[in-house]
């Protein structure tokens, strides 16, 4: 989609963007490609639904990202060993599900570090997965 300044602050306005989002998009050059920028409309969320929506749509990304990483490592398994890690993931799953709620998660900031913690701890696991598979004897 080419850039539309004017539709750009339009739906900005339309949203109750700040101040500071509304100068980003008027800083913007008139031609994308001269700056190679883009606006993030994350990178101003400051209500806590902008801030859970956004938190929301980056985590389906990195997941997006992960799982194509994962399917990647994992093609060349044999079929048991791809049925044991979906097993084993699927367990996990069911314990974060049992357990997610032990701790007061009321607010957006607990909410919001938390799912960071989250996210971060699936990375690790993925590279863990990527770095074990490499040095896996054939």
């Amino acid at each position: 989609m080419e850039q539309d300044k004017p539709l750009a602050l339009r739906l900005a306005c339309e949203i109750g963007m700040p101040a500071d989002g509304l100068n980003a998009i008027e800083a913007l050059p008139d031609e994308a490609h001269l700056s190679g920028r883009k606006f993030k409309r994350c990178d101003y969320a400051y209500t806590t639904f902008d801030m859970n929506f956004c938190a929301a749509f980056a985590s389906e990304i990195a997941a997006q990202k992960r799982q194509n990483r994962l399917d990647e490592i994992s093609a060349p398994w044999p079929k048991a060993h791809r049925d044991a890690f979906a097993a084993l993931e699927k367990a996990e799953k069911n314990y974060v599900e049992a357990h997610g709620g032990e701790v007061y998660q009321g607010g957006t900031i607990r909410v919001l570090r938390t799912n960071g913690v989250g996210e971060r701890q699936k990375d690790k696991q993925s590279h863990q997965t990527a770095f074990k598979t490499r040095s896996a004897p054939g």
